[in-house]
């Protein structure tokens, strides 16, 4: 199911999506049939304000700003209990051996881990959970980031690795097996963070959310460049795009375990 999710998926994503509607446009164009070539004008159109829509700055920026609002920033002061575990989520590693651990991390994966080491250094007795396995590498992630949180200078014995899990569904369930009832906060993207909830939840999980790598910045005064299309936003539509498909899927397993009780 894995795997056939990560295949799916992408085909519902903004750039393949316009990729599909030009080329279907292209293709009733070249055929040069007098019926059809009005019918492969109408796809071209559609492609270019798709592509115009998910590539600058209003839209992108209103999708994932909604997104990213759900969970305020994590603040000590808020939590009144000592917390057992800070859980880091990871988003993505390189198994390149030629590369240091930090540098092996996504920029997700290492905004998050950077998070979870200044959470954690507030909490003494809390263990740093890494949490992520290797779906398409031979080190898990969880390794990588055990790594690079030591060589950032935080002590190895306080780590455990949570390295079996392919996808969030999986984390819920492997950090439920690992923590029970015992409170811990849960560090991951601000996008991320609504899905992750969500999963967590349905494991009986009540974790403390502690967002971070948000994407969406307020600016007092918006640089000229950020009213033309750029490769940013589509990247930030391509993230609405599988944390909404994500969130969907979230919704169908909660509801086939609660089925299942």
């Amino acid at each position: 199911m894995f795997l056939i999710k990560k295949i799916i998926a992408p085909f519902l994503f903004p750039v393949p999506i316009i990729v599909i509607v030009l080329g279907i446009g292209l293709i009733r164009l070249w055929r040069g049939q007098r019926k059809v070539a009005p019918k492969g004008r109408n796809w071209l159109t559609l492609g270019f304000i798709l592509l115009l829509l998910l590539s600058t700055r209003p839209l992108p920026t209103y999708l994932l700003g909604d997104l990213e609002g759900g969970y305020r920033n994590f603040s000590p002061e808020a939590v009144t209990l000592s917390p057992a575990a800070v859980v880091v989520l990871a988003g993505g590693a390189s198994d390149d051996p030629g590369l240091d651990p930090l540098q092996r991390l996504s920029e997700s994966t290492l905004v998050r881990l950077a998070e979870g080491i200044r959470i954690a250094r507030y909490y003494p007795d809390a263990r740093l959970v890494v949490s992520g396995g290797a779906p398409f590498s031979e080190v898990s992630a969880a390794a990588m980031m055990a790594s690079a949180a030591i060589e950032l200078g935080f002590d190895s014995t306080r780590i455990d690795l949570e390295a079996l899990s392919l996808d969030t569904d999986d984390q819920a369930k492997a950090i439920a097996s690992m923590l029970g009832d015992r409170a811990f906060i849960l560090v991951t993207s601000a996008s991320h963070m609504p899905r992750s909830m969500r999963l967590f939840g349905s494991q009986g999980l009540k974790p403390i959310p502690a967002p971070t790598n948000r994407l969406v910045k307020e600016a007092s005064v918006l640089h000229p460049g950020a009213y033309f299309p750029s490769a940013i936003n589509l990247e930030h539509s391509r993230i609405f795009f599988r944390e909404s498909l994500g969130m969907a899927w979230a919704e169908l397993v909660v509801r086939l375990l609660a089925k299942s009780k």
